[in-house]
């Protein structure tokens, strides 16, 4: 979690291999997480000069847009992402979330449905959380009941659904 060491190590060694769009990708991964959005925006671009379909660049390249703000632009990266690798699980998060953000919550639930029948958790989270933004606690509680049954379910989101039904119950 040391970014800024990270992104001087990456920058180095793209000195010794110039071309190398994975080093490219991780330095713009590392960049976002430093909120140096335009920065990062430029090694994904260069990224996908060398492997134009490249979906963790073009990921990367959504993620940084949406983060500076251009959400239509994240969107259409995000999108292009999506067309290459329909079942890829952070393309899925990252379309819910802007969805989610902008917000579109039938789009954003339609991709965080897709994630939990892939049963990633953050599918059921998100669902629940955009239910709950529309008022349908009920359906957002039978959501974090489920969570809750799960084998698979960490201990924090354990915590978080256990939270939210009380906060449900509450009102």
């Amino acid at each position: 979690k040391n970014y800024s060491l990270a992104i001087t190590d990456y920058k180095k060694a793209l000195e010794k291999d110039p071309r190398n769009y994975l080093i490219m990708n991780s330095l713009a991964s590392a960049l976002i997480k430093t909120g140096t959005f335009e920065e990062s925006i430029r090694y994904s671009k260069d990224a996908l000069n060398y492997q134009k379909n490249y979906v963790p660049a073009l990921i990367n390249l959504g993620i940084a847009h949406v983060q500076n703000g251009n959400m239509t632009e994240g969107e259409t990266y995000l999108t292009r992402a999506r067309t290459i690798e329909p079942t890829n699980k952070a393309v899925l998060l990252n379309l819910a979330l802007l969805y989610e953000r902008l917000p579109n919550y039938q789009e954003s639930l339609m991709h965080f449905q897709k994630l939990s029948e892939m049963k990633d958790i953050r599918g059921y989270l998100g669902m629940a959380r955009v239910l709950e933004k529309q008022g349908k606690r009920a359906e957002a509680e039978r959501l974090y009941r489920n969570m809750l049954t799960m084998d698979d379910t960490d201990p924090q989101t354990r915590q978080f659904a256990n939270e939210r039904l009380l906060a449900i119950s509450n009102r």
